[in-house]
């Protein structure tokens, strides 16, 4: 049916209404959170079982290379060093680059730790063998620690009346990372060898960084605007509310009004 020019669709009409509008970014603003929680506990998931995924099979193959034993212990233990080292770090890094810039930092570090853990198949020497095995542990904790830092402080800066329930559930995905890890490296081990496994948690922490640069907004400027919330959702919520204010009867402007200069002479008096 056609539309006469001065009339509006119904939907127009309910968009117009402030009701319709402050639902609507309810809705985009859910969504959203929803895509920011998914995002981070599938950045999590992969970053752990990364992690752990070399746990079957890289003694061997270290074995095979001529690395001692005892020294095992200390590049398996490369990652947790590095996460200690590194911690106070991850605080001014929070605030100089901003939650943001610290998660890709975290997927980038630990693709590349990652992808040149592959090409040690080609180094024959024990000693530097081990040397740039332990320095790709370090490298990977460093960004796991970015990962794990920026994942909390979201969280607990842009939900805190959930903050609780989406920590343990980002911890569960961390937990079920690490579990599956060895069953998803020794599976891609047995299919394509040594380097496949690397391979495929480098380019999937590589991937994670789209989303995280698609769904979530910088907060590098927080740090000079020390007033303003780093919530991802404020700015729509303040648009909706200051559109409601301004769209609101004129009987109820006036009636604010009305109250406003009645109390205006109790001042004077």
């Amino acid at each position: 049916m056609r539309m006469l020019p001065g009339e509006s669709s119904k939907n127009d009409m309910n968009l117009s209404s402030p009701g319709s509008k402050k639902n609507y970014l309810d809705a985009s603003v859910e969504k959203s959170r929803k895509r920011i929680i998914f995002t981070l506990c599938i950045t999590n998931f992969i970053a752990n079982s990364a992690y752990s995924s070399i746990a079957p099979f890289f003694p061997a193959e270290a074995l095979l290379k001529g690395v001692p034993e005892s020294t095992m212990g200390v590049i398996i233990a490369g990652y947790s060093i590095s996460m200690v080292a590194f911690a106070p770090l991850l605080g001014v890094m929070l605030s100089k680059f901003g939650r943001k810039n610290v998660l890709i930092y975290g997927c980038l570090a630990e693709s590349v730790a990652m992808f040149c853990f592959a090409m040690f198949i080609y180094v024959d020497n024990p000693l530097l063998y081990g040397i740039l095995c332990f320095l790709c542990r370090v490298v990977e904790g460093f960004g796991n620690g970015c990962l794990n830092s920026a994942t909390s402080s979201i969280i607990c800066t842009n939900y805190p009346d959930n903050m609780g329930n989406l920590i343990g559930l980002t911890q569960t995905f961390t937990g079920l990372g690490m579990l599956s890890g060895p069953v998803i490296g020794s599976f891609l081990y047995e299919a394509g060898g040594f380097k496949l496994p690397f391979f495929v948690t480098s380019a999937l922490l590589f991937i994670q960084i789209f989303p995280i640069m698609l769904f979530f907004k910088s907060d590098r400027k927080v740090r000079d605007q020390p007033a303003q919330s780093f919530l991802l959702e404020s700015q729509e919520n303040l648009i909706g509310d200051q559109e409601a204010v301004e769209q609101q009867p004129l009987g109820q402007v006036e009636v604010s009004g009305s109250q406003g200069t009645s109390a205006a002479p109790r001042r004077q008096q």
